[in-house]
């Protein structure tokens, strides 16, 4: 996907660093091909989108864009590029902004956050537009949101094995969640429909350890009715799959979570082995949960992709919906 389908233009999706000068170095090389006689087609927004990515560019990627963007003197901009580049990697900038992803009913089914120039961001996704507009002022506007306060660690509640299938999973997480202060949860058998709306309506996060994305305990029409204050972690099979009907947009139990205002989904894009995605699970939340305070979900999520066996299968799976969440 990265080299045969984005090619040399892959750092257009990375976020820009927050650094002044990249805006002083697209702003100089555009002064400087602007003269007359130089290049005055080379728009600057780009250019400092390329400054900006530029540590995920190889030289003929370099070379590519300076064709692309100039017919008249794809050379001089080149060696423009070259130069702010160089003394970009002498001052590296700083730490870049979470990555949201506003995928089509299409671009949604793959794995974009497994591409190597993604892999170690904070990526999430979101329906649409819309609905990035309305967690930022949810972030910023209501105190009493996980967005905008963090996570309790001890206000989670899980569901583990609810089918009783899944003896590995079972003990793998039984004594572990049991041990954790101020953690409440099942082991072995569903819970009931009035407790699921209780726990995402009230407590700050939801794990769950079991088939699919337990439907069959709470429906999504009934998911989409709360107002949900959970971050929800579903590692069931396609739990995140949004299913496509003819030339319908896609559907599944992931838009009710967003619907009812859950802060963070994260669930599995494909059908994945208990054993593996175990191995996800457990990587995420020992380094997620013994970070302490302030500690961003989102590069767990990323670190924990390397913890199963199939890190390209299973490790590709995972992905999250909603925006970073850390630890109060």
């Amino acid at each position: 996907m990265e080299k045969d389908a984005l090619g040399c233009w892959k750092g257009l999706l990375l976020p820009s660093p927050r650094d002044a000068r990249l805006d002083s170095e697209a702003a100089a090389i555009c002064a400087l091909l602007a003269r007359p006689g130089d290049c005055p087609d080379v728009d600057e927004e780009l250019v400092k989108a390329v400054l900006g990515a530029s540590h995920v560019l190889s030289d003929s990627d370099l070379r590519r864009i300076a064709e692309e963007v100039s017919a008249t003197d794809p050379r001089k901009v080149l060696l423009r590029l070259e130069a702010a580049v160089e003394r970009m990697k002498s001052h590296p900038a700083g730490q870049s902004p979470q990555l949201v992803l506003i995928l089509d009913k299409h671009l949604q089914r793959l794995p974009w956050e497994s591409m190597p120039s993604l892999r170690a961001l904070c990526v999430s996704r979101l329906p649409s537009f819309h609905f990035l507009l309305g967690y930022v002022v949810t972030k910023k506007h209501q105190v009493r949101s996980v967005l905008a306060e963090g996570v309790n660690p001890s206000s989670v509640y899980y569901v583990l094995n609810p089918q009783g299938n899944l003896p590995n999973t079972e003990r793998t997480f039984k004594d572990w969640f049991r041990r954790r202060p101020g953690w409440e949860g099942v082991v072995g058998r569903g819970p009931s429909e009035e407790k699921l709306r209780s726990v995402l309506c009230n407590r700050d996060l939801y794990l769950y350890a079991g088939h699919g994305a337990g439907v069959r305990f709470l429906e999504g029409q009934e998911v989409q009715k709360l107002s949900c204050r959970a971050a929800s972690l579903l590692l069931g099979c396609s739990s995140a799959a949004l299913v496509l009907r003819g030339d319908l947009e896609g559907v599944g139990i992931v838009l009710k979570y967003m619907m009812a205002g859950c802060p963070l989904f994260l669930g599995n894009l494909w059908d994945v082995t208990d054993k593996d995605i175990d191995r996800y699970m457990e990587n995420l939340l020992r380094g997620w949960l013994d970070a302490g305070s302030e500690a961003s979900l989102l590069e767990y999520v990323a670190h924990a992709r390397t913890a199963p066996k199939l890190k390209y299968l299973i490790g590709a799976s995972p992905v999250v919906y909603g925006l970073s969440i850390s630890l109060q």
